[in-house]
């Protein structure tokens, strides 16, 4: 085997993977070590799905490709906005994101129909509320989950 590959992986992070797995360039292609590459793959936590797919070279050598499709993790969430009430800490939260979990767009609904049930505002306070929420994840620097007015 001459080469193996990695998708959507930055060239920094590539080589320690390639570290990691049993399969090695310039040993034969062998099915049970490429069966333990995907489950050391899978066992970082930092994969929601991976595909491999082996193509012969020009020189009669294999090419195996890692197809890996990124979890994301919950890294810093925020509100950004004067809302009086809810305030920033329960609008947050509401959200119940823990932080170094993984992302699912399903946690994002759960976390948008908790905050969409807290109380608005006091009826003491004239000015209407308003925020943004933000999380951060890994390989996502931002994403904006909703705006209340």
């Amino acid at each position: 085997m001459s080469e193996i590959r990695f998708t959507v992986i930055a060239e920094r992070e590539k080589e320690h993977l390639r570290q990691l797995l049993p399969q090695k360039v310039g040993e034969p292609l062998d099915r049970d070590r490429v069966h333990d590459s995907v489950n050391v793959l899978f066992n970082t936590g930092l994969f929601a799905d991976i595909k491999v797919e082996a193509e012969k070279a020009d020189d009669g050598q294999v090419i195996l490709t890692f197809a890996l499709v990124s979890n994301y993790f919950i890294g810093s969430v925020s509100v950004e906005g004067e809302s009086g009430r809810p305030s920033a800490n329960q609008i947050i939260s509401a959200t119940k994101f823990q932080l170094g979990e993984v992302y699912s767009p399903e946690k994002l609904e759960r976390a948008r129909k908790n905050i969409l049930q807290l109380p608005l505002r006091s009826t003491l306070i004239p000015k209407p509320a308003r925020w943004t929420l933000f999380f951060a994840s890994r390989r996502v620097l931002r994403r904006r989950l909703g705006t209340s007015t």
